[in-house]
């Protein structure tokens, strides 16, 4: 459940003068083209032409462990991060706030058990 296909990752720029520019997306950080299932941590790189004009880090709400999937291995780094066990960083803590509240605690908990378990969807 919840994951996103590269295909489905679409950016479009407009040139204002010629409105004809070519735009590329890449979701990988190593430079390579992502054609597989995009997580939590792939990296969207926008190129006009050959220049790279913004990159951006995919943050995939639930997905905390970065596989492009919600599953129940990232509710167990969701209850160690909430234990203290096991802290997540960077965009893996961001995918761990479902509830987009600032936070993780079991709010996000229950949130993420309701995705896995098909009750509910965690809004993206």
């Amino acid at each position: 459940m919840g994951a996103v296909s590269a295909a489905a990752v679409v950016v479009v720029l407009v040139n204002n003068k010629s409105r004809n520019s070519i735009t590329g997306i890449n979701p990988n950080a190593d430079g390579s083209e992502n054609t597989q299932t995009v997580g939590t941590g792939n990296k969207l790189a926008v190129y006009v032409g050959e220049t790279l004009v913004q990159q951006y880090e995919i943050v995939v709400y639930g997905d905390i462990n970065g596989d492009g999937k919600v599953s129940n291995l990232d509710l167990v780094l969701m209850q160690k991060q909430i234990l203290g066990i096991e802290s997540q960083s960077g965009s893996r803590l961001e995918a761990a706030n479902v509830s987009k509240d600032g936070g993780i605690s079991n709010k996000d908990l229950v949130i993420l058990q309701k995705h896995i378990l098909g009750i509910s969807q965690i809004d993206q």
